[in-house]
């Protein structure tokens, strides 16, 4: 018996397959973005609560992306 999602079940088999999933998964839901959009999964993994640090990652990730971008949403989309 797990308590994960059951459409995840290959990650106790291999994570690089669930990996592979989410990323297609995401991939698919943003297929409409326009072109000027450059689109890059990222994958994070918990069983719990994200801590402080990760999420001042996401957030510095967000912040870098935004400046560097210009695009003000690049920031709060990175850290859902």
């Amino acid at each position: 018996m797990t308590t994960l999602a059951e459409s995840y079940n290959t990650s106790a088999t291999s994570a690089v397959t669930a990996v592979e999933t989410a990323a297609m998964r995401k991939a698919a839901k943003y297929v409409t973005l326009p072109n000027t959009y450059a689109f890059q999964p990222i994958v994070l993994e918990t069983l719990g609560p994200m801590n402080a640090s990760a999420i001042e990652l996401l957030s510095d990730l967000g912040r870098r992306i935004s400046s560097y971008s210009g695009d003000e949403k690049a920031e709060s989309s990175a850290a859902l």
